[in-house]
């Protein structure tokens, strides 16, 4: 390992202990607080009883998913491929997001009328393209849009998220796929390298490039894979 490779390899090690740090400390603190409550010698009513397990057990699915988005990093995810239509997938993606566009007061101009049969493990791609959009809304600031396609391109199938945020800097553009790499307050660097890995497990791409208004992302994946 020369000292450049050294170099970079001990930066995403800190980075990555730092956020295990900060993200595994704050629902372990919350699971210490709530078990204290049972270690007195008046014990909580049925409620409180309820109100401080439910606390643990969402303390618990949080270290939980920082757990499995770590190891989505380091190893290649299986896939559990099946047939369906793409286009459904993001359709369902954008209603579950609906309330996050209208708190922002963000609009989506959807271009979604092709089936698009596809053979992908649905969970992961769709989780990929969660990420992809999330970054749009992220970037987008009231009254802004993102525009939102999905097309067949032969045996290719392609989806298309832009948004009018103004664009990733130069300097931020070659890191957006690392991980642990951020320019962003309260984001773990994750999403955009775990989509990566998921889109290259389907023998696919991703491409973010800066247009006049913000950022298109175009991913395209084989139908079947």
């Amino acid at each position: 390992m020369n000292q450049d490779t050294n170099m970079d390899y001990r930066r995403l090690m800190t980075k990555m202990v730092n956020v295990i740090a900060h993200d595994v400390r704050n629902p372990l603190n919350n699971i210490l607080l709530s078990t204290a409550q049972f270690k007195g010698e008046s014990l909580p009513d049925k409620e409180d009883t309820a109100f401080y397990i439910d606390i643990i057990e969402r303390s618990c699915d949080r270290v939980n998913s920082l757990l499995e988005e770590i190891i989505g990093i380091i190893h290649p995810p299986g896939l559990n491929p099946d047939t369906f239509d793409l286009t459904e997938v993001v359709k369902e993606l954008l209603q579950e997001n609906e309330d996050r566009l209208e708190l922002k007061e963000v609009k989506v101009v959807p271009t979604l009328n092709e089936v698009v049969v596809a053979h992908f493990d649905r969970a992961m791609v769709k989780q990929a393209l969660f990420h992809v959009l999330e970054n749009a809304i992220d970037a987008s600031g009231k009254g802004m849009s993102i525009a939102v396609s999905v097309q067949q391109d032969g045996d290719t199938a392609k989806i298309i998220i832009a948004d009018e945020g103004g664009g990733i800097n130069e300097d931020t553009m070659p890191h957006i796929y690392a991980p642990f790499y951020t320019s962003k307050e309260r984001h773990k660097g994750l999403g955009l390298a775990l989509a990566d890995n998921v889109i290259a497990a389907h023998l696919g791409s991703m491409r973010h490039t800066n247009t006049e208004k913000g950022t298109e992302v175009v991913v395209s994946m084989p139908l079947h894979v």
